[in-house]
């Protein structure tokens, strides 16, 4: 019989669980001429991300007490990443309660249609959830799925538009998606489905994109604060920004959280790749 405990690889990564065989205590000797498994006796409990299962054999009690320990400190700084992007996003959300409100009345008034907009686009383990915006096109122009990416002097932009894309505050709704739960402060931006580079979705542009779902996707991020931000244009920058994004994931951890939200109110002054 086997006992499982759960993995996270890292802050919102996926679940994957590990597999300790009983037999720790029976210390039953292996016979030489029968080919030992440790799963020989044991049911699957269940599998990685990737389908693989990961099991100690009695022999490694040890390395799995280990792992279990880093699993452990793996958890609690998910929950402490988890606690900071509730906190971080109330407070937000109560301080620029005005900004927000003043944004919706300029909206309204310039043009008819709805204030927010919305979009569908994909998030943790590659689920669909719809992100909020504030609406900076014409209603009638808007681009839901994504194909036609916002370009310097978009005329789809309205005046209201131009004014809240450049200084980001278009994306301020995206507080309620990270309380919701749907996203974090932090993390690599979620792209429209139709979105492309060079004529290819970007999955299929850069093979290495879908990683990018192992954590939720950010309010802002480590490729945005480093000057990735715009159109895709050209395939050179959809693959930094993925690189980019990647070396987040690897090395996160709440001092890097912090430092990208620094950054980022810092760009929202001033920032050329803003439009």
């Amino acid at each position: 019989m086997l006992h499982s405990t759960e993995y996270r690889g890292g802050a919102d990564a996926d679940t994957h669980p590990i597999y300790i065989n009983a037999a720790l205590r029976e210390r039953s000797p292996r016979r030489s001429n029968h080919a030992h498994s440790p799963l020989s006796n044991a049911q699957p409990l269940g599998r990685s991300g990737e389908g693989e299962i990961i099991a100690f054999p009695a022999s490694e009690e040890r390395l799995a007490t280990a792992y279990a320990a880093q699993c452990r400190k793996a958890d609690l700084a998910g929950i402490a990443k988890r606690i900071m992007d509730i906190a971080g996003a109330a407070v937000a959300l109560i301080l620029l309660a005005p900004l927000m409100i003043l944004t919706a009345f300029a909206i309204k008034a310039e043009t008819r249609g709805p204030i927010f907009f919305r979009q569908t686009r994909t998030g943790l383990d590659q689920q669909p959830f719809q992100i909020w915006k504030f609406r900076s096109m014409h209603s009638d122009l808007a681009d839901y799925g994504g194909a036609q990416q916002t370009s310097v002097n978009d005329a789809r932009v309205t005046r209201v538009g131009r004014i809240i894309r450049k200084l980001s505050i278009d994306e301020l709704p995206q507080l309620f998606n990270v309380v919701l739960g749907d996203m974090a402060l932090v993390g690599p931006r979620p792209h429209a489905l139709d979105t492309k580079v060079v004529g290819k979705r970007l999955e299929v542009a850069v093979p290495t994109y879908p990683l990018r779902h192992r954590v939720k996707p950010g309010l802002t991020g480590w490729a945005q604060v480093n000057g990735l931000r715009g159109e895709l244009d050209e395939l050179w920058k959809a693959e930094r920004r993925v690189a980019y994004d990647l070396h987040y994931i690897d090395n996160w951890s709440l001092a890097l959280d912090i430092r990208i939200l620094v950054m980022t109110v810092c760009l929202v002054l001033h920032d050329p790749a803003a439009y």
